[in-house]
Parts: structure tokens; C-alpha cells; sequence
């Protein structure tokens, strides 16, 4: 499969090592990368050892013609754009989160790749990491927590506390569930500014392109089928908790794991669904 990146420094670079995505991988040729930028773009092609660079990542897709584009940018400003050149050329999509700025922005992703009849792929590491895939997942599924119950996800504190990272991190713990227990039946929330509900006088520019965000807190619920809920919150708080991770509380004991990118152990195990403090 002939790969060829797209990156751009300084707007978004190239995400959470979304170039090196194909390095090195079986049955995968990096034929060349584009980035505007000169300076980040010689690097970059250093870094990935693609044989050629491009400023414009229309005229590698045109040139080249790969099969596979990976989609670097954390800028989700243009994502919607570039996932739809890539398609209607008949090119498979690596794409880096968060996906656009808008559900409508998706919906026409998706109709594009239908009619088009390529395949979207969303950056979602877990979905190939082996401690999650060989043992956190047939672990829930096989009763090592019993029946599970209830799932805590736990934002980034700090100045990212609330939506500012919604689109971006979390999306890594909603794919896990989705894998484990399917689609959620509903959901609420509750978005606050400094400790009142959010209004649109609180409308604020967004990082990284994704337009009007408001909260630095938010805290949201969903419902699964057979009676399962997940918790959601991030809030700004004082930054020094940062927990960025998901727990799995069953009938007979817990699951917790720290998010992607995180240097820890991968999976925490403990025999309780509500352990004491003291003793533990």
C-alpha cells in the first residue's frame, strides 16, 4: 500500500505522531509527504524517510497517488477539506482527532466515503494496542469485574479542564466502551463558567480551529443497553489532578486504565468495585 502523509508545522504539525503511523509497518510504502511549511516539511521527510516532499498536499494526492493519506493535523480547521479531496480521488484516510468541527462537517465526510467507497479510519490507538485489545477487553467481557456497571471517565484538569480537549482526548475512552458495550441509548449534560451554567455570553474562539466553544467544567452522562452508565467530567479545578483516565466498576471489581500516551502501566486491576482508603 503506497502511504503518503500530509502534516502542516506550525497548525496543527502532525498530531500525536501520526507520521510515523506507517513507519516500519508490513506491506506499507511512505511515498511522500506534503507540508507547507519548508523548514518543518525537510524535517518532517527526515523523520519519516519519505523519498519526497511536497508543499501542497493536493499535488502529492494528484502525483503520487497513494492509497492510504494520513491525516496528521491536530487543526481541525481544514479536516473537512482535506478529508474530501483525499476521497474523491479514491484514497483511504488515516485521520488524526479531533475529526471536524461540526456533527454536519462529519455527516459529509461520511456520505463522501460511501459514494466513494474508501474507508475513514480515526486515530484511535487502543483500537490496535494489544494490552487493551489481549486483555483489558476479554477481561470485562469475561467476567474478571463481573457484570459491569458503571464506567468513570476523568478529564484533564488545569486550563484544559471542560470542552477544550473533548474533541481531542477523550474520544479514545467513548471508542473503548462503543467496542465493549456498542452505542450509547442517550445522554445529558451539563456545561458550566466558572461554577454557573454556561450562557452564550461565554462563547469563546476554541483551540486548534474547532470555532465557539464555551465551560471549563463539564460533566455529562450517558445510558448503555441493560442498565450500564458512564460519567464523564473535566473540569479546570487548581491543575495539579490530571487524571485523564477511565475506570470500569462491575459487580465483583474494577478496571481502571490511563489514557493513550500516558507512560504507566496500562491496566490497573482491583478485586473491589468500591475500595476502601485505608489498608489498601
Amino acid at each position: 500500500m503506497r502511504v503518503g502523509i500530509a502534516g502542516h508545522t506550525g497548525r496543527g504539525n502532525y498530531g500525536h505522531y501520526l507520521d510515523m503511523a506507517f513507519v516500519g509497518v508490513e506491506g506499507a510504502e511512505i511515498v511522500a509527504l506534503a507540508d507547507p511549511d519548508e523548514e518543518g516539511r525537510a524535517v518532517a521527510v527526515a523523520k519519516t524517510g519519505a523519498p519526497k516532499g511536497y508543499a501542497d498536499y493536493i499535488e502529492m494526492l494528484e502525483t503520487e497517488k497513494p492509497d492510504i493519506a494520513v491525516l496528521a493535523s491536530r487543526e481541525i480547521g481544514d479536516h473537512l477539506d482535506l478529508v474530501l479531496n483525499c476521497v474523491e480521488r479514491g484514497v483511504h484516510v488515516y485521520l488524526e482527532k479531533p475529526v471536524a468541527a461540526s456533527v454536519a462537517e462529519v455527516d459529509q465526510m461520511i456520505a463522501a466515503r460511501d459514494k466513494a467507497g474508501v474507508q475513514i479510519i480515526v486515530a484511535h490507538p487502543w483500537r490496535g494496542h494489544p494490552p487493551i485489545q489481549q486483555v483489558a477487553i476479554p477481561a470485562i467481557k469475561g467476567g474478571k469485574i463481573g457484570e459491569p456497571r458503571l464506567c468513570r471517565i476523568y478529564g484533564m484538569g488545569g486550563e484544559h479542564g471542560g470542552d477544550q480537549l473533548f474533541l481531542d482526548l477523550y474520544p479514545h475512552f467513548f471508542d473503548l466502551l462503543w467496542q465493549l458495550f456498542g452505542a450509547p441509548l442517550w445522554c445529558h449534560a451539563h456545561l458550566t463558567q466558572d461554577g454557573h451554567s454556561a450562557t452564550p455570553t461565554d462563547l469563546k474562539e476554541g483551540v486548534e480551529g474547532m470555532g465557539l466553544v464555551a465551560g471549563d467544567g463539564i460533566k455529562a452522562y450517558y445510558e448503555f443497553a441493560g442498565g450500564l452508565a458512564a460519567d464523564f467530567e473535566s473540569y479546570r479545578g487548581d491543575g495539579k489532578e490530571i487524571p485523564y483516565r477511565i475506570d470500569i466498576h462491575g459487580t465483583t471489581g474494577t478496571l481502571s486504565m490511563s489514557g493513550p500516551m500516558v507512560n504507566n502501566p496500562d491496566i490497573f486491576y482491583h478485586p473491589l468495585v468500591n475500595p476502601g482508603l485505608i489498608g489498601d
